[in-house]
């Protein structure tokens, strides 16, 4: 114990004196936003690294740093995260949705346009989805600027990380993005663009192997980067096959900004959307996806056009753009930056379809001499001849927050906690090497089915729910430790007039009305499928 308590207090000195020359190198930008990360350098990142190291000893310093312990900024109090789920009638998916989450830490559910009839019923036009968010944004005030929301479709996603890890992988993500921007434009103009119109990624969608919907003429297919962080083999090699091509696109069907920001790219669809509608028009003319994609290929465009001006080229029009490919065009002041990004490597968001081979659900129960909890992957899963088998390490703050969970139902389990996550089966991306905090089932939903059982939580549902149940009525937060120097709390509390502590205390709640979906009539008769003989 003596000799555990000097290490530490060595590595805090250590760590101490580290951080405090790389604060004292680093010059911050002018800052206009609470949400802004701005890039981080080596020295602050090595900081990070030895101070996560001193909060947990198989960290890896990559995710590790997302927690910023300590933070540079001063601490600006506490912000609410939302969750939406599209949704607007019974399904036992939907019940499994809310059901993750809720086991998961995250925010009691909203269903984003529950019941309603028109151009808002999702089962007539996907278009709805985007009015329905678009008006539950609109009720949010300006001090609900900086919030989180987070919006999935509700029938085809599963939880599977903690919600305190996907919000602090949201700012790495996010940190990262923002410092290849930086480093592509050049600081100078960042520091010296209004925030509104500087190249930032705050707005994250899912990644997406195809353009879809399908047409080569649309700039959500072809204005869109080739530069992912991936390797352009990381899939395997270029030859025509789909499975090897890189994610490149959009997909709509998860995504996770702070509130002014999804304002912003939610009303540029929508305005897109009334220029662009043609009843006329093929099957595409009702989704989403095409015209949040095209907003931001539009972006992507007029980005690549202020990156040649900055290089000294003149004209607003890309030069080698072919006719058939429809040229973005902007009236004068038009903005056309939304802060859009893709989570490429899937750390947050992983869709189905087209990524299959690269997808397995796996143990971590290797451990380095270290003890660090490791995957080993033996597939060869890119088709690579030189392919040799590889170690993906478990993040340091996935086992801290697992264990936390596990240790809240400890008196259930036959092993101790520490013991219990190396069996733990976890979905995993080999080529990205992430495990994703939310699985979106894009192509056959059946899927989901069979994945259910296996989740790792699945012989723990009822034990974990009634903690969550628990959690949700004493307004428990989402994270102990601050991530961007802020303290997370849910959105929305359970309804007063909730059931006993039962599955019936959970339920959702319907968007603009306000109304509280008690689980027994909502999800009631799911109950087997659910949880199946426990």
């Amino acid at each position: 114990m003596l000799r555990m308590d000097r290490w530490r207090w060595a590595a805090m000195v250590a760590i101490a004196t580290m951080t405090l020359i790389a604060l004292l190198k680093y010059r911050s930008p002018t800052v206009t936003s609470p949400v802004f990360v701005p890039p981080v350098s080596r020295a602050r990142g090595l900081a990070h690294c030895l101070i996560s190291l001193l909060y947990a000893n198989f960290a890896n310093c990559p995710e590790s740093q997302v927690s910023k312990i300590p933070n540079t900024k001063a601490d600006i109090g506490t912000s609410k995260f939302h969750l939406l789920l599209a949704a607007s009638n019974q399904h036992p998916r939907l019940c499994r949705a809310i059901l993750s989450s809720a086991l998961l830490g995250y925010p009691i559910s909203v269903l984003s346009g529950w019941g309603k009839t028109d151009d808002l019923d999702a089962g007539i036009s996907h278009l709805a989805k985007v009015r329905n968010v678009m008006r539950y944004l609109d009720t949010l005030p300006p001090s609900s600027d900086q919030d989180l929301v987070l919006m999935v479709d509700g029938y085809d996603v599963v939880f599977q990380l903690p919600a305190d890890v996907l919000i602090q992988r949201y700012f790495a993500v996010t940190a990262a993005a923002d410092e290849a921007l930086a480093t592509r434009f050049g600081e100078d103009y960042l520091r010296a663009t209004p925030e509104e119109s500087r190249p930032r990624a705050t707005v994250l969608f899912g990644p997406e192997k195809l353009c879809y919907p399908p047409n080569e003429a649309r700039s959500g297919c072809w204005a869109v980067p080739t530069n992912t962080g991936l390797a352009p083999d990381a899939y395997g090699p270029d030859d025509g096959t789909i499975e090897h091509m890189l994610n490149r696109w959009l997909n709509s069907g998860t995504v996770i900004g702070p509130v002014r920001d999804m304002k912003k790219v939610f009303n540029g669809t929508l305005k897109r959307i009334q220029d662009f509608y043609n009843p006329e028009d093929d099957w595409s003319k009702d989704s989403d996806q095409k015209y949040l994609s095209d907003l931001w290929g539009d972006q992507e465009y007029f980005r690549s056009v202020k990156e040649l001006q900055l290089n000294n080229h003149t004209g607003t029009v890309l030069p080698g753009v072919g006719s058939t490919k429809a040229v973005p065009t902007r009236e004068l002041g038009q903005e056309t930056e939304y802060h859009i990004g893709i989570d490429y490597k899937g750390e947050l968001f992983q869709t189905r379809a087209v990524f299959e081979h690269a997808l397995d659900l796996v143990p971590f129960n290797n451990t380095d001499s270290q003890g660090a909890l490791s995957s080993w992957v033996t597939r060869n899963v890119t088709d690579h001849p030189d392919f040799k088998p590889y170690s993906v390490p478990l993040p340091a703050n996935v086992i801290l927050s697992l264990k936390r969970l596990l240790m809240s139902i400890s008196q259930t389990l036959k092993a101790k906690p520490a013991d219990m996550i190396p069996q733990l089966p976890l979905n995993m991306n080999v080529v990205t090497r992430k495990v994703h905090a939310i699985f979106h089932c894009t192509g056959p939903k059946e899927y989901l089915d069979d994945l259910w059982p296996k989740m790792w939580f699945y012989p723990y549902l009822r034990s974990l729910l009634d903690v969550a149940i628990r959690s949700q009525r004493t307004g428990r937060r989402i994270s102990d430790t601050p991530v961007d120097g802020r303290k997370w709390i849910p959105a929305h509390p359970p309804s007063t007039n909730a059931g006993n502590n039962d599955v019936n205390a959970l339920g959702a709640w319907t968007d603009l009305e306000g109304e509280w979906l008690e689980w027994g009539p909502l999800c009631g008769q799911y109950n087997h499928e659910i949880f199946g003989d426990q």
